[in-house]
């Protein structure tokens, strides 16, 4: 019963962790899009995104191998 207990509060504290990163990253995306000039609109708001989705996968992965070991 605790190991389901355990399970779920790993399962609910990367999902909202997922969920604050990539409101994060939306975020981001746009506040990076309004200050920059030229090209960098482009560029950098791309490279906010792939480092927000980078941070999600991490997050999902540690969870996922936390789940499965206990």
């Amino acid at each position: 019963m605790l190991s389901k207990i355990l399970k779920l509060a790993i399962t609910f504290t990367s999902e909202v962790f997922g969920t604050l990163i990539l409101t994060a990253t939306i975020f981001g995306m746009f506040y990076i899009d309004f200050i920059d000039e030229g090209i960098m609109q482009i560029v950098d708001p791309l490279i906010v995104l792939a480092g927000g989705i980078a941070a999600y996968v991490v997050i999902m992965l540690n969870a996922n191998k936390l789940d499965k070991t206990r």
